[in-house]
């Protein structure tokens, strides 16, 4: 094979890998009037329609963001991100160690039902609303909640301070801003 040949094809290659790192970084944008929603193999930015959603962050530390609506958020087996925002959502950890936020932008009245999953995760929900918290199998799960609405359970710490709960909404604000989504 001759040399030009040898870089056209390893020009195109590139090319081509390129193409493919630029589409898994791009954001992705639920459909317009809600419904079933899947990630990429790789890390995803991923936010909801305003309507209902049923969102699938696959491999890649995702940060997932569910809008409006009554959404039904899964993370993957990765470090993920889940906001269920506004409505009454349930959110799904899995064995990542997962940062799980029915807290932000939630409405008033709304009942989220949040699982943690398998990992060391972290999850806010001190939001004055009922909710159902569930912090899975991680050995060491932190659980900021409701003491008189809520219900928990398998969460090795758990706290209503708003105090602690300010210091991990920074941490999960830069979390977020260093993953690029806005709001």
């Amino acid at each position: 094979m001759s040399r030009t040949v040898k870089l056209i094809l390893m020009g195109a290659l590139m090319l081509a890998l390129a193409a493919g790192a630029a589409l898994a970084a791009a954001p992705l944008i639920c459909p317009s009037g809600g419904g079933l929603c899947v990630g990429t193999p790789e890390a995803d930015t991923i936010t909801g329609s305003g309507n209902v959603d049923q969102i699938f962050a696959l491999e890649g530390e995702d940060f997932v963001d569910g809008w409006g609506g009554n959404d039904l958020i899964y993370a993957n087996e990765d470090a993920d991100t889940l906001r269920g925002a506004e409505g009454s959502d349930v959110l799904r950890g899995n064995s990542g160690n997962d940062s799980i936020d029915a807290f932000s932008f939630d409405t008033a009245g709304s009942t989220d039902q949040i699982f943690g999953g398998g990992g060391n995760d972290e999850i806010l929900a001190e939001d004055g609303n009922v909710d159902s918290i569930d912090c899975g199998a991680g050995l060491l799960d932190r659980a900021f909640m409701d003491p008189t609405k809520d219900t928990v359970t398998g969460c090795e710490l758990v706290s209503s301070s708003g105090e602690v709960q300010a210091d991990a909404m920074k941490s999960l604000s830069q979390e977020t801003k260093a993953m690029g989504a806005t709001r």
